[in-house]
C-alpha cells in the first residue's frame, strides 16, 4: 500500500512539472502560439481576398470586383489582373441608368516618388481603359490622392485606384432633366402601329425611369404628330396609334400605366417644311412632355 501511494505522488510531481514546463514554454517563448479559444485561430488565419471596389461619396460599397489593379513606383502603368475588363460594364450600365451620376477614378500617389502627378496620371490610365468600352467619357471625372504609406514596404501597391460614383454637377442635372421632360423621338411605325425601330426609345428609358424615380408624381404626356399626307381626320387617328403603341412600349419596360397618357395632334403642328421629303420625316414624330 506503501509504495503504490509513492507511486501516485511522484505521478502527480511529474505532471505538474511537465504542465508548468509546457505552459511557460507556450506562452513566455512563442508568445502563446495556441489562442483560448477556436474563434481566435479562425479569425487570425482568414484571409481576405483583394478585390477593387466601386464605393458612393458616403463610402457605401456599390460594386466588388475580382480584379486586382497594380500600380509600380516612380510609373505611371497600371495594371490590371484580368483582359477581360467585364468591371467597365457594371459600371455603364449603373451610369445609363443613372443620369445624375459620374464616375471620379483618382490615382494614389507618394511625395516619396521621382515624377510628379503620377496619380492623376494613373487615374488617366485607367480612364483609357473605360474608354476603350462603351462608357461615355464625358461621365469620367480623374483626380489624386496623396498617400505616404503605399509604398512603405513594397515598390507595388495593390488597388491604389479609388473608384467613386458621385453626384453630376447640379447645372449638368437641371438640363438633362429639362430635355428629358422635352424629348422628341422619330420613330418608325408599321401600318399596323408596331414599333419598328425601337432603339432611340430604348436608349430614353433609362432616363425616363431615372427621372420618375426623383419625381415620383409626375406624368407623361405622349403626342402623336404626322405629316400633311392624307385626310386630316385621319391623321389624327394616326398620331394617337402611334401615341398608345408608344405608351404601350414604356408600360412593358416596366413605367407605371397610370402616369403615361397618349393624344395626338395629327398634321396640325409641323416643326419642318411640310411640303418636301425631309420636313415630312421631321414633322412625323411623338413628343414627350413630362408634367411635374
Amino acid at each position: 500500500m506503501l509504495n503504490f501511494s509513492k507511486a501516485i505522488l511522484t505521478f502527480v510531481i511529474w505532471s505538474s512539472i511537465a504542465l508548468t514546463f509546457h505552459y511557460f514554454v507556450s506562452n513566455k517563448i512563442f508568445h502563446n502560439c495556441f489562442p483560448e479559444n477556436e474563434n481566435a485561430l479562425l479569425i487570425s488565419t482568414k484571409i481576405e481576398p483583394l478585390k477593387m471596389v466601386v464605393t458612393s461619396t458616403n463610402n457605401d460599397t456599390i460594386f466588388a470586383f475580382n480584379q486586382k489593379i497594380t500600380i509600380i513606383k516612380n510609373t505611371d502603368s497600371v495594371f490590371v489582373s484580368s483582359e477581360n475588363y467585364n468591371f467597365t460594364d457594371s459600371i455603364n450600365n449603373y451610369l445609363l441608368n443613372n443620369y445624375d451620376k459620374n464616375i471620379l477614378i483618382s490615382g494614389f500617389y507618394s511625395t516619396t516618388e521621382n515624377l510628379k502627378n503620377l496619380g492623376i496620371k494613373r487615374a488617366e490610365f485607367v480612364k483609357n481603359i473605360f474608354n476603350a468600352s462603351t462608357i461615355n467619357p464625358h461621365r469620367i471625372e480623374t483626380a489624386q490622392i496623396e498617400n505616404f504609406e503605399i509604398f512603405k514596404k513594397n515598390k507595388t501597391a495593390i488597388n491604389a485606384i479609388k473608384f467613386e460614383l458621385k453626384n453630376r454637377n447640379q447645372q449638368e442635372i437641371d438640363s438633362l432633366e429639362a430635355a428629358i421632360s422635352n424629348k422628341i423621338l422619330h420613330i418608325n411605325f408599321t401600318d399596323d402601329y408596331k414599333i419598328i425601330d425601337s432603339l432611340q426609345l430604348n436608349e430614353y428609358i433609362p432616363y425616363l425611369r431615372r427621372y420618375f424615380e426623383k419625381y415620383n408624381e409626375s406624368e407623361i404626356i405622349i403626342t402623336g404628330h404626322t405629316d400633311n399626307d392624307g385626310f386630316y381626320q385621319n391623321n389624327v387617328i394616326k398620331g394617337l396609334n402611334w401615341a398608345n403603341a408608344t405608351r404601350d412600349y414604356l408600360i412593358k419596360k416596366g413605367l407605371n400605366s397610370t402616369k403615361i397618357k397618349a393624344t395626338s395632334k395629327g398634321e396640325s403642328e409641323p416643326i419642318a417644311n411640310k411640303y418636301t421629303e425631309e420636313g415630312k420625316a421631321k414633322n412625323r414624330r411623338i413628343e414627350i412632355k413630362i408634367i411635374k
